[in-house]
């Protein structure tokens, strides 16, 4: 377990945390999005039968970055911290890098939305510009 996984599972009972472990190995999570400047999350989590729960969970930080707490609001019937919060920061505590809940101190620049890299090239003529190889 990396030190995110630690931080995060300690703010859940141990029953909860497990559940919503669960349900982040089985893809249960269908999106996420990342407010880097307010330290929230959106997500949507599978739930049972064709039930989909939309959560907004929201990170406190202590001043050396580590999560301090979590408040995740869901509309599923526990409403508040339950399974399908668990779910979602679990996702983001796996050990892939990218999927990494960012700390504190990070930047909003490193946290931005990646872009494929062919959406990242400028066009030819601004290329040039930009160089200073072109004439006009």
């Amino acid at each position: 377990m990396n030190d995110a996984q630690r931080q995060i599972k300690r703010l859940f009972d141990t029953a909860t945390w497990e559940r919503g472990a669960g349900y982040a190995r089985e893809g249960r999570v269908l999106s996420t999005t990342w407010d880097h400047a307010n330290h929230f999350i959106k997500a949507k989590v599978r739930g049972s039968g064709r039930n989909t729960y939309h959560q907004t969970i929201r990170l406190a930080y202590d001043s050396q970055g580590a999560i301090r707490s979590i408040e995740g609001d869901c509309t599923c019937p526990v409403g508040y911290n339950g399974k399908h919060v668990a779910a979602v920061c679990g996702s983001f505590t796996s050990d892939d890098p990218g999927r990494s809940l960012p700390s504190a101190l990070t930047t909003a620049r490193e946290t931005s939305i990646k872009l494929p890299p062919s959406s990242l090239e400028l066009p030819v003529q601004l290329s040039s510009w930009l160089d200073g190889s072109c004439s006009n």
